[in-house]
């Protein structure tokens, strides 16, 4: 069916990339019994939760979309297998942008650490974020190609946040329990988490310029935001970019997140950054340069082998429409296209021309 696309020798990324409503992460293989402490993002992965039940004052949360405002809520998790456990929870409003636009605003959830402990889990990362489906149903093709988009920096690096997929439904206590449809959406590996899985710590680092960071972990960042046309991304005034310092000193991790402004995802509010001369948001800019020849070549060819390795679970991905897949493949085409221009991209890329 999709032996059209460019890109269509797939197989191992599907099972990798949660199409059906499961989810697989680098950092969770074992079961709880073999690891008895997981934080609240690695049971979720574990137990293969895919719906959610969030239960909270949202008409109240609405309303206070200019206020740091957190209720209190009740969260149900429910698994395939006909698990099920209700948890409690402060959820409060995220994100600059989608808060004031989207009729279901970003969220966050704040476990109880108390609760954790009880249950045999880790305080550690017991802050998670969720991404939410913004206008109607049809947004959730936005989600998914966000979604996708952190999926696919997965697969090019360990350096990159986890997410899970699922299923939520959002019962508003103020309107007499009134239900929404179950929408999906999904939740990012906390900061904190990431930052022990990488083996360092978060760090607020501010100014920061190309010899201060840790080269591969730069490099990847600047060409995959090139490959989906983000430029909504800062790393001197830190924008949608996470800082990691290993314990061992060496230089800070660079981690990007939060690409729903990228050309890729198309979302309808996004618009480009006048900063750097984009005229659509389908735009492709580059942010930043390569020191060397060969630190360009090298980037490019893990790109490559991210392509050969096979690029498209979207193309099974039950909940993606026909027009979403045949958009990204459209746009990753584009990419490829200059990635074998070796010339192109040294004159796109390089300080030295």
């Amino acid at each position: 069916m999709y032996a059209q696309y460019p890109f269509a020798r797939m197989g191992l990324l599907c099972l990798i990339l949660m199409c059906p409503l499961f989810s697989w992460t680098q950092s969770v293989a074992l079961t709880v019994d073999e690891q008895p402490e997981l934080t609240i993002f690695q049971y979720l992965v574990d137990k293969e939760i895919n719906r959610m039940t969030i239960t909270t004052d949202f008409t109240r949360l609405a309303a206070g979309r200019n206020e740091d405002l957190k209720l209190n809520a009740t969260v149900i998790l429910e698994a395939p297998d006909y698990f099920q456990e209700t948890m409690d929870v402060n959820v409060e409003l995220r994100g600059r942008n989608r808060r004031l636009i989207c009729n279901m605003p970003p969220l966050k959830l704040d476990f109880s650490k108390k609760q954790l402990t009880q249950k045999g889990l880790r305080k550690k990362g017991d802050k998670l974020k969720i991404v939410t489906h913004c206008i109607d149903e049809y947004e959730e093709e936005y989600l998914l190609r966000e979604y996708w988009a952190y999926r696919m920096y997965n697969e090019l690096t360990p350096l990159s946040f986890q997410v899970h997929l699922v299923r939520i439904r959002y019962i508003d206590t103020s309107n007499l329990g009134e239900e929404v449809d179950d929408q999906l959406a999904f939740i990012i590996e906390s900061k904190e988490e990431l930052a022990e899985r990488l083996g360092g710590e978060e760090e607020d680092l501010w100014g920061l310029t190309r010899p201060d960071v840790d080269k591969i972990s730069y490099q990847n960042t600047l060409l995959f935001q090139y490959m989906i046309g983000n430029d909504d991304w800062s790393m001197e005034s830190p924008h949608n970019m996470a800082f990691i310092k290993p314990s061992n000193g060496e230089a800070p991790l660079m981690v990007p997140y939060d690409f729903d402004f990228s050309g890729l995802v198309n979302a309808p509010y996004a618009r480009p950054n006048p900063k750097w001369g984009a005229l659509s948001v389908l735009d492709r800019i580059p942010m930043g340069a390569f020191a060397s020849k060969t630190d360009l070549q090298s980037t490019l060819n893990n790109f490559l082998k991210l392509k050969d390795n096979g690029l498209k679970c979207f193309e099974e991905c039950t909940w993606l429409s026909e027009r979403s897949k045949r958009r990204i493949d459209k746009y990753l085409t584009g990419f490829y296209k200059q990635v074998e221009n070796t010339k192109k991209m040294e004159r796109i890329f390089l300080t030295d021309k």
